[in-house]
């Protein structure tokens, strides 16, 4: 891979970060259709252009009206908050921890291998650091890191290590629950603009998802 290649995923999971970390605010998605994000998503197979088309569809027609947007932040708070539990867990450890709790075994490993590699992970509101949202913002910090040096073996390691092992045992399961249960084209059509970055990451890396136990 080169230096472009790597930037490019780098600014995808940027994207992404934001687009599952932001309460949708209608500043939010206001700036986001101005930016024109979306609209400049390289397309990468059926599952991305499809993504792309229901964001679209969401932002220049779905979200314009007062009720639209209660709509989103509706969709959004039933998905990831959840008054109890929340629809699709955007959580690591609901998945991989027997407790399926947050902050469990799965998060304290997790912790761990951010600390080998110096990432420090500081969220204001005690958000859980294996949030599918931070673990995009991390991806997008290593990629970027092996933008400015693909020689760097080290770092080169650490992204498959965290790819492999941490990210992507239970990101499928959760960005298809996402699919099946979002109400609103734009979250449905975030998981598929996921689903479709998480595949193109695994062909670009040569990596194979390692299989650890899944307990939802």
């Amino acid at each position: 891979m080169n230096k472009a290649e790597y930037k490019l995923l780098s600014g995808k999971a940027k994207i992404l970060h934001s687009l599952f970390c932001q309460y949708p605010e209608p500043e939010f998605i206001e700036q986001f259709r101005h930016q024109e994000i979306i609209d400049l998503w390289p397309s990468y197979n059926k599952s991305s252009s499809a993504g792309v088309q229901l964001i679209m569809r969401a932002l220049y027609n779905e979200t314009r009206s007062d009720k639209e947007s209660i709509e989103l932040k509706l969709d959004y708070t039933r998905l990831f908050i959840g008054v109890g539990e929340p629809v699709c867990p955007p959580w690591g450890s609901i998945y991989l921890s027997p407790s399926q709790l947050v902050n469990d075994e799965s998060t304290l490993e997790l912790v761990n291998f951010y600390r080998s590699i110096g990432v420090n992970i500081e969220v204001g509101n005690n958000e859980p650091i294996d949030h599918i949202g931070l673990m995009m913002l991390v991806l997008s910090y290593l990629f970027e890191e092996l933008a400015s040096d693909k020689s760097n073996g080290e770092h080169f390691g650490s992204c498959i290590v965290f790819f492999r092992h941490h990210f992507c045992p239970w990101v499928g399961c959760f960005l298809k629950e996402l699919e099946q249960h979002a109400d609103t084209d734009f979250y449905k059509g975030l998981s598929l603009l996921a689903q479709s970055y998480v595949s193109e990451v695994k062909q670009l890396l040569g990596v194979i998802p390692e299989e650890r136990k899944l307990y939802r």
